[in-house]
């Protein structure tokens, strides 16, 4: 199975509104929305589930992995506070980046960018890189020195630590209801449905090396957001040391 999306192409318009479930408090200051991904790879449709992270600073709020949501899903983002920063750790999200940045008049913190999207847009673009000072208390941004196209994590030093990732790490332990019927049978047969699961398609689609996960591995951390799959709580750091473990 594979879940990377063209998303670096400029589109006329902003990507449709797909099914999604509500706002999810997971942590104090850090909620969770799943919603679907339509995409394909090799003239094959692939549907499954993708996450939105919204992280609360004071009023401001930051959202990672962005997914669009409907009117009503919108009027409870707002009643949450006020959209300042939109964030795309990895290059294969951001199908809904333009829509919430214009929305909001949003700064930009991205991997990867089309300046002269950006420059027509007026966008106020930061790009991420190691050593970043974020707009969220106690983060820090790392890169995956290896990947191409660019992808990195998020580590908040709260709640005994938080990982959270794009498609790098996923923690898909179960086929929930945003997946179709092809998608979970071909997810299932490949393992991708599996705890900490760093995806050999993904691997070898960014050239990542097991040595790019050293620095995440020197963190001290209990839980993983991702952008696919459930929150992993309190084991995290050994199912992902087990993961990076398996890499050759």
């Amino acid at each position: 199975m594979i879940e990377i999306e063209s998303e670096r192409t400029i589109m006329s318009d902003y990507s449709p509104v797909w099914p999604h479930g509500e706002i999810v408090k997971e942590f104090e200051g850090i909620y969770v929305v799943r919603g679907t991904n339509l995409t394909s790879y090799q003239d094959i449709q692939i549907q499954h589930s993708r996450n939105m992270i919204i992280i609360e600073s004071g009023n401001n709020l930051t959202l990672i992995n962005t997914v669009r949501l409907d009117e009503e899903g919108l009027k409870k983002l707002d009643n949450l506070g006020t959209v300042k920063q939109i964030m795309r750790i990895g290059a294969y999200h951001g199908r809904d980046d333009r829509f919430y940045l214009d929305r909001y008049e949003a700064d930009f913190w991205t991997v990867s960018v089309d300046e002269k999207e950006a420059n027509t847009r007026n966008y106020r673009v930061h790009h991420l890189a190691n050593g970043n000072e974020l707009p969220i208390k106690n983060s820090q941004f790392f890169m995956f020195e290896h990947s191409l196209p660019a992808e990195g994590f998020l580590y908040i030093d709260a709640h005994e630590g938080i990982i959270i990732t794009c498609d790098s790490i996923k923690n898909w332990t179960k086929v929930d209801k945003f997946f179709s019927e092809d998608t979970a049978k071909l997810a299932l047969a490949s393992g991708e449905i599996s705890k900490a699961r760093i995806s050999s398609v993904w691997v070898n689609a960014t050239g990542v090396q097991k040595a790019d996960f050293e620095c995440l591995l020197k963190l001290r951390f209990k839980h993983l957001i991702s952008a696919h799959g459930d929150i992993l709580r309190n084991t995290a750091y050994n199912d992902v040391r087990d993961s990076v473990a398996q890499l050759r």
